[in-house]
């Protein structure tokens, strides 16, 4: 399982920051665009990806063991770039049901979106430290 959270961390954080580094080209904007009308979607898929994650691992954590910390952590900044990505399908379809809950969902991704592309580089740096401390345990 932490081969693949480190896969999608990686992958993610690359697609957050892929607008930051693909200014001048064309043909990749180009394609970095259309994939972006899936942003929803992916943001949802990895949400819920993020969940199993965590609910799997958290029966298994020590206070010593480094390399499911920083699991854990990875999937804690899973969670929330896909929340951010995938808010825009949640309001719509799952919070619009409940005023409170649309509301403090809001709130939430007033507070990450700033933040989205720090997540990002944080979710990449977590992943290789991830198989670091994995490769070296």
């Amino acid at each position: 399982m932490y081969i693949a959270v480190i896969v999608v961390a990686i992958v993610l954080g690359a697609f957050i920051l892929a607008p930051r580094f693909l200014d001048d080209k064309d043909d990749a904007r180009a394609l970095l665009e259309k994939i972006s009308t899936f942003k929803g979607i992916i943001g949802l898929v990895v949400l819920v990806f993020s969940i199993m994650a965590l609910v799997s691992l958290i029966g298994a954590i020590s206070l010593y063991d480094l390399f499911r910390i920083s699991l854990l952590l990875t999937i804690i900044d899973m969670a929330a770039l896909g929340f951010v990505l995938g808010f825009g399908l949640l309001s719509g379809e799952v919070l619009s049901k409940s005023e409170n809950a649309s509301e403090k969902a809001e709130d939430l991704r007033e507070k990450l979106q700033p933040r989205q592309e720090i997540l990002g580089m944080l979710a990449i740096g977590l992943a290789v430290l991830t198989s670091v401390l994995h490769a070296v345990m």
